[in-house]
């Protein structure tokens, strides 16, 4: 139904933004022979007949949204219906089966943005760093934790929390460890005092 790219060596222009509009299409992993989709997240039903003979025109399979995330309704020869998004669909088809432990990530966070470029199987991990890359972490907007030291440096915990794009205080998180080993309350003096000390 269409290409990615051309044999010739050199071309005009036009040619080359003609080029660029077009899609390549495969078949929908598990619906083959009934749905295709494209390299830009498009998904069509191809012409069939039902049981009775009645024939159904090839059309584009309408998107609905799904907490941000483009979906669509499909069916398979036995009738079995079922929802699924539609940029698992298209690295199905285009990349490969999910990797096990892997999700479908999108490299600019935009949960709607299907292009094939745009999407990758990679682990939960990889996946939260891109919220970080692109802004979208909650977390990085927190600059002070609850006792009013920076979240920065130092003063950072070196704990595997880090790696979920979540940032602890390393002075607090010494202070209270502290204070459960001695039975006590926790003292924000000697917080204050441990942040001056890993800063310093």
């Amino acid at each position: 139904m269409g290409l990615r790219t051309m044999g010739s060596q050199s071309m005009t222009d036009a040619n080359a933004e003609l080029v660029a509009t077009f899609e390549e299409w495969r078949p929908v992993l598990g619906y083959e022979g009934r749905y295709m989709i494209s390299s830009s997240g498009k998904v069509m039903a191809l012409e069939r007949r039902d049981k009775a003979g009645k024939r159904w025109p090839a059309k584009e399979v309408a998107q609905f949204d799904s907490l941000g995330y483009r979906g669509v309704h499909l069916s398979d020869a036995h009738g079995k219906h079922r929802n699924v998004r539609v940029h698992v669909l298209l690295l199905e088809a285009f990349v490969g089966p999910r990797p096990p432990g892997f999700v479908a990530c999108h490299w600019d966070d935009n949960r709607s943005n299907n292009d094939l470029a745009n999407l990758r199987w990679d682990t939960p991990r990889a996946n939260r760093l891109d919220a970080t890359r692109n802004g979208r972490n909650k977390q990085t907007a927190i600059t002070h934790c609850p006792q009013g030291h920076p979240l920065e440096g130092k003063n950072l915990e070196a704990s595997v929390l880090r790696n979920k794009g979540h940032r602890r205080c390393r002075a607090c998180g010494h202070e209270t460890r502290t204070a459960w080993r001695q039975g006590r309350q926790f003292d924000k003096s000697r917080a204050d005092a441990r942040y001056r000390w890993y800063t310093s």
